[in-house]
């Protein structure tokens, strides 16, 4: 990205604070979200409808990503957004927008600090943010439902 560059990512994020927990032999219908037993920060989209399996399933972690459970496939959506440039690369983020609810964290990649909550129903985060690969800012959905999240105003330093 060179300096003046903008970008806009509009994310759809689910809340695993929300939804219900998998359980087993159950019905699911296409499009139904489901948090693991022990969230993980990810919830799980019926991709394909049916019944779920006696034992919950080894859940993936990365977006996109399927698992099946007895006859039921699974789709993986991250429940968060990492504002996170490249390695070697420096950005300095002007507006990050939110339709729901969030929290956003600073991240160090290892510890994750709790900077806002509950930031409101949808607008703008006017700020500037200095990102790099290890010190970047994460924005975690605690809505209800999937919702629209997204950065622009990104310069390279």
């Amino acid at each position: 990205m060179a300096v003046g560059d903008t970008k806009t990512a509009i994310v759809k994020l689910a809340s695993d604070y929300n939804k219900p927990a998998w359980q087993s032999n159950t019905d699911y219908s296409l499009g139904t979200i489901v948090r693991p037993t022990t969230p993980n920060d990810h919830v799980y989209e019926c991709t394909t409808a049916g019944t779920s399996g006696t034992t919950e399933p080894v859940w993936p972690t990365t977006e996109g990503a399927t698992v099946q459970d007895g006859s039921v496939v699974w789709t993986c959506h991250i429940g968060r957004l990492d504002i996170r440039p490249p390695e070697g690369e420096e950005w300095i983020i002007h507006n990050i927008v939110h339709g729901a609810s969030c929290e956003l964290y600073k991240t160090d990649g290892t510890n994750r600090i709790k900077v806002d909550t509950s930031v409101g129903e949808g607008g703008w985060l006017n700020f500037n943010f200095h990102l790099t690969n290890s010190n970047w800012y994460s924005i975690k959905n605690i809505s209800g439902d999937y919702a629209y999240f997204g950065y622009d105003g990104i310069q390279s330093k």
